[in-house]
C-alpha cells in the first residue's frame, strides 16, 4: 500500500502496479494495525505507527540530506537505538536472505 504526501501529484503511470495506492480520505478509514510495517522518513503516520507498536522502517534512502538533518536534530525515529530499523538496513537483510 502506498500513500503519497498530499503535495505529490503523481499520475497513475508513475505508480508501480504491484502496490495499492490510497487517497488521504481512504487512508483515514484504514486501521494502521492492519499493516505489518510502515515506511516513511518524517511523517505523522510513522509516529502514529511507532506509538501503536507497529514496526516501522525509517526511509534513509530517498532523501539522504533530510535524514542526515533529522539525525543531527536527534529526531527519535531516526535513531536505531529505539528499536527502529532503517530502510537501507532492512533491504540489505532481504538481499542477504535471497542470496543465501
Amino acid at each position: 500500500m502506498i500513500k503519497y504526501h498530499p503535495r505529490n501529484k503523481l499520475s497513475s503511470n508513475q505508480i508501480l502496479d504491484s502496490f495499492e495506492v490510497y487517497s488521504e480520505k481512504e487512508l483515514n478509514l484504514i486501521n494502521l494495525n492492519s499493516f505489518s510495517f510502515i515506511i516513511a522518513q518524517y511523517s505523522t503516520v510513522l509516529f502514529q505507527a511507532y506509538t501503536l507498536g507497529i514496526s516501522i522502517l525509517v526511509d534513509d534512502i530517498s532523501n539522504e540530506r533530510l535524514f542526515s538533518t533529522l539525525q543531527e536534530r536527534m529526531y527519535i525515529l531516526a535513531q536505531e537505538k529505539h528499536g527502529n530499523m532503517l530502510l537501507s538496513r532492512h533491504l540489505k537483510l532481504l538481499i542477504n536472505e535471497e542470496t543465501s
